[in-house]
């Protein structure tokens, strides 16, 4: 007899790949030309070193994107569905599946609680904020690096459960591949820190747990000196207007990007948010009210339920390259919630 459990969780795979099925016939639209269709150096594995010594438009046009396994999956399309857009997006579906999956393995892990896991991972499968992520064929780094984050994660989980070092070792690896894939998994540690303090008490600071959190500090580390020194690609993107504008700019699109999770209508591939030009605009007074609010929401989970505490700071930490505090591109998009909504 089938078990009930992998039953639901091959229903709810099922149900996202029946709803997203639809993107299988679209074509190549937007920055597809860029890196697929124009770019000259997907079409043979010989230029699979190139992949990373370049950044992501390096046939097309400058950019500070460094995402090489994102270029050579393109590679790996290419060499089985040539210029057919079918293949590209049926890869990123799967990837979809694959992240749905993991989801379902984490959550259920953190909560020692299947059920919970199997109506967060059936929420992020069927939520309409992913279409971005999901549909867009340049989206595909969201959806790669978010299956090799998640892997990480659960082998670090399942490390500090089995005690069995060669999972410790592929985390590491699965985390320099996430990393390699988009640049906004370098917060990985921070949640490995997090998960170690709320979820396994672990609140002391040893000569062990500085052990286990060193490789992966490391990695950033290098991963930095790498892209600065060898590349000139410093982490920073472009700025379009001062940087305390973004600071004033940044409550209001946490807000925004909590509405979207909630409720999720008028849904744009590319959003354009007027920015609050002082910590006086009657906005800023708004949504300075909401994170007042959102602080003391906080507080009470961490009084009341760690697991739930732990996702939320898990959605924070993750949003957090995309809010523009550290690094801009873009004010808001909906594809950077894809990783972190999963604590919501």
């Amino acid at each position: 007899m089938v078990n009930k459990k992998y039953f639901l969780v091959s229903l709810v795979l099922i149900t996202a790949f029946f709803i997203y099925s639809p993107s299988l016939k679209n074509d190549f639209i937007w920055d597809d030309y860029h890196l697929v269709v124009d770019n000259v150096n997907i079409r043979t594995f010989n230029n699979l070193t190139s992949a990373f010594t370049s950044h992501l438009f390096e046939a097309s046009g400058g950019s500070n994107f460094y995402r090489p396994l994102a270029t050579i999956s393109f590679m790996f399309d290419f060499s089985l569905w040539k210029l057919n857009p079918f293949g590209y997006h049926l890869t990123n579906l799967i990837l979809h599946l694959l992240t749905v999956l993991l989801i379902y393995l984490f959550v259920s892990r953190v909560f020692k609680n299947s059920d919970i896991g199997l109506l967060t991972c059936l929420i992020f499968a069927v939520h309409p904020v992913n279409t971005e992520a999901v549909t867009y064929i340049s989206g595909r780094a969201d959806g790669l690096s978010s299956v090799l984050f998640l892997s990480a994660l659960l082998l670090y989980m399942r490390f500090k459960e089995a005690g069995r070092r060669f999972l410790f070792f592929l985390s590491i690896l699965f985390f320099i591949f996430a990393l390699l894939t988009k640049e906004a998994m370098l917060i990985f540690p921070l949640v490995l820190i997090i998960y170690d303090v709320f979820i396994l008490k672990e609140n002391s600071v040893n000569k062990k747990t500085l052990a286990l959190y060193a490789p992966y500090f490391l990695t950033v580390i290098i991963y930095m000196i790498f892209r600065l020194f060898v590349l000139g690609m410093p982490l920073g993107f472009m700025r379009h207007m001062p940087y305390n504008l973004y600071i004033f700019t940044t409550p209001k699109i946490l807000i925004l990007y909590l509405g979207l999770l909630f409720f999720p209508v008028i849904l744009h591939m590319e959003r354009i948010e007027p920015v609050v030009n002082s910590v006086f605009n009657p906005q800023a007074a708004v949504f300075l009210i909401t994170i007042i609010f959102i602080i003391w929401l906080l507080a009470l989970l961490y009084k009341r339920n760690q697991e739930l505490f732990f996702f939320a700071v898990f959605f924070i930490i993750t949003l957090m390259p995309v809010l523009n505090i550290l690094v801009i591109n873009a004010i808001m998009a909906e594809h950077w919630l894809y990783l972190p909504s999963i604590g919501i």
